[in-house]
């Protein structure tokens, strides 16, 4: 392919000429060019090496990713960060974290906060049991030795013992035991 020259195209028509330009295009001939796999310098095994280094690369940076975040939860979860300090006994032994969603996940521990033993040996006494109720509601509403009263928040335990009584429990979380009574 011929080219015109600048010089030319500005020169007198009389001294006009075509002459070949010293650029050369890549349109004009491509069967001279190298194959598509030796361009570059690489060949097609090259080429493959160099994919799987670069995908086992990729899967190793990912895979300890995930490793990371499977150690940053389990730590969460066996060392359990405290975020508040317990304003009163309802909050005494919960602990918690923060997850990535920004929530508060709380754990809290079964404790006993009151105790009482019913009336009656055998069967359930209703008269008993409110009595031992009343008993347990007032020491959660102030009737207790520092004159604190509490949230109604823990759930009754009641269950059967070879005692003079029935015990009915006042503890966190709700649990109920169901225990045959052998005479």
């Amino acid at each position: 392919m011929l080219l015109l020259s600048p010089s030319s195209i500005f020169a007198p028509p009389s001294t006009s000429r075509i002459r070949p330009s010293p650029i050369k295009s890549m349109a004009v001939n491509r069967s001279s060019s190298a194959p598509a796999q030796r361009r570059n310098g690489m060949s097609a095994l090259e080429a493959r090496i160099s994919l799987v280094i670069a995908l086992a690369s990729q899967t190793s940076s990912l895979s300890q990713k995930l490793l990371t975040e499977l150690a940053n939860e389990t730590a969460k979860y066996v060392f359990p960060k405290r975020i508040f300090e317990s304003r009163n006994l309802e909050e005494a032994l919960m602990s918690g974290h923060v997850n990535r969603y920004k929530r508060d996940i709380l754990q809290i521990l079964p404790y006993f906060v009151a105790e009482a033993t019913m009336p009656g040996k055998s069967g359930f006494d209703l008269n008993g049991a409110s009595q031992s109720f009343n008993t347990l509601a007032e020491y959660l509403f102030g009737k207790n030795t520092k004159k604190e009263s509490m949230v109604m928040t823990t759930p009754v335990i009641t269950r059967r013992t070879q005692s003079d009584g029935e015990k009915m429990e006042m503890t966190t979380p709700v649990i109920t035991k169901r225990v045959q009574h052998l005479n």
